[in-house]
């Protein structure tokens, strides 16, 4: 019987093929073929000095980076990374697509894996190429926070005042500055900051794209910054003026709007200052004018004068600061006021002579001015009338100015007499 068995060949032929189906069936029950990708592999370009040092280059829509997806067994992909995949382009195989370079890009495979085993995006690099451009740029400071409470930020003091850099014509032309962005939040002292990015923006004042193709000394150490901080101070501002209204008319009032103001600066430049300012006189005229005056001054040139000195508010939004002076000016009022004759003091008589007025003397009618709500609160009481004699050494009849006094803001309008008749006693 066994003998049959060992010399059956179709037995051993179909013991053959029923291993190899079993065995065939492990394999895909335990190592099947599945997928896995490896997205972002960057694309390393070869030969890149074949371009010239005039010109520059910018890679287009993210090509160099694939992705690559192998399709292999399980065990195969089990041991498999990202870094076992190298891409690669090379400068010397490009060739012009209308304004676009294109290279082929290859991939280096791993032992275990065949490049029918794998499928990649892109298969090509592409690029734009044109003329290499220099120039130089100015470099500003722009702080971002808040500072701590009574402090702004006086000076932004960079190391250097421009930068140059190199790169594409088309990115360095939209170049307009750069800036150095520092964080004051809660500062109060003044500090350095060593190593500030600089980021290239636009005439809009917008980052520029594809700044990062753009070459500069400065570009991965940054710069270094210097940070002053100003203390606050408040200052009341009083109005002034020069000269004199229209005949009857009077100045009742000036002011500032606003008529205080913040400014910042050194502790020393504010102690100058103080905490009150009266306007230059100069700046306000009200020679001849018969109504309101105003004028818009700017803070600045007109009253601060320092050059150490910030102001804090008011600024618009160009910067200025300005303040409206204005000067009220009102009409005056006339009105007249009687006085007896027997409440007239007689003053410096001569000795030997005596005085009389005449008996057809009325009473002094006394024109007084004011305004308008002054002449309301008039007491005639504080109104004196007075006579002095001691210029009149002879008998006779003589006019004699009066003088009346009236208490402010009332003034006499106009110079009274009164008829004396001096005798001998």
């Amino acid at each position: 019987m066994k003998e049959k068995l060992a010399n059956n060949i179709g037995l051993k032929l179909i013991s053959l093929a029923a291993a190899i189906v079993i065995w065939f069936l492990v394999v895909q029950i335990n190592d099947p073929v599945i997928s896995q990708s490896y997205d972002g592999i960057a694309v390393e370009m070869l030969n890149v000095k074949a371009l010239t040092s005039d010109q520059e280059y910018s890679v287009l829509d993210d090509s160099d980076h694939v992705d690559i997806t192998v399709k292999a067994r399980k065990s195969v992909i089990q041991e498999l990374k990202a870094e076992n995949f190298k891409a690669h382009a090379d400068m010397l195989e490009l060739t012009q697509m209308g304004s676009t370079w294109v290279a082929p890009i290859d991939i280096t495979l791993p032992d275990d894996v065949n490049e029918s085993d794998i499928y990649y995006r892109p298969h090509n690099l592409k690029i734009s190429i044109e003329e290499s451009e220099t120039k130089a740029v100015k470099v500003s400071v722009v702080t971002k926070g808040t500072p701590g409470g009574g402090y702004v930020v006086g000076e932004k003091i960079p190391t250097i005042s421009s930068v140059e850099i190199k790169g594409p014509e088309s990115v360095v032309k939209k170049v307009k500055s750069a800036v150095a962005t520092v964080n004051v939040t809660d500062m109060t002292a003044d500090q350095t900051f060593p190593t500030i990015k600089l980021t290239m923006v636009d005439s809009d004042g917008d980052p520029v794209v594809n700044a990062d193709k753009l070459k500069y000394d400065q570009k991965e150490s940054g710069i270094s910054v210097k940070i002053v901080m100003y203390k606050k101070q408040l200052v009341s501002l009083n109005g002034s003026y020069s000269g004199n209204p229209a005949e009857d008319y009077r100045v009742t009032n000036v002011i500032c709007d606003p008529d205080q103001i913040t400014i910042a600066g050194p502790e020393s430049s504010l102690e100058k200052i103080g905490n009150s300012i009266t306007l230059d006189p100069s700046l306000l005229s009200v020679t001849g004018k018969d109504k309101d005056v105003s004028k818009v001054v700017d803070v600045m040139e007109d009253i601060i004068k320092s050059d150490d000195i910030k102001i804090v508010d008011p600024v618009d939004e160009d910067g200025k600061s300005q303040v409206l002076v204005i000067a009220y000016i009102e009409k005056m009022m006339e009105w007249n006021e009687l006085v007896s004759k027997d409440s007239i003091e007689v003053t410096g008589a001569p000795e030997g002579y005596s005085y009389s007025f005449p008996d057809s003397m009325g009473n002094l009618v006394i024109t007084l001015e004011a305004l308008e709500a002054e002449k309301a609160k008039f007491d005639q009481s504080t109104l004196k009338a007075s006579i002095d004699l001691s210029s009149y050494k002879r008998a006779g009849s003589y006019e004699v100015p009066v003088t009346v006094t009236v208490p402010s803001p009332y003034t006499v309008k106009d110079q009274v007499t009164v008829k004396i008749d001096l005798k001998k006693k």
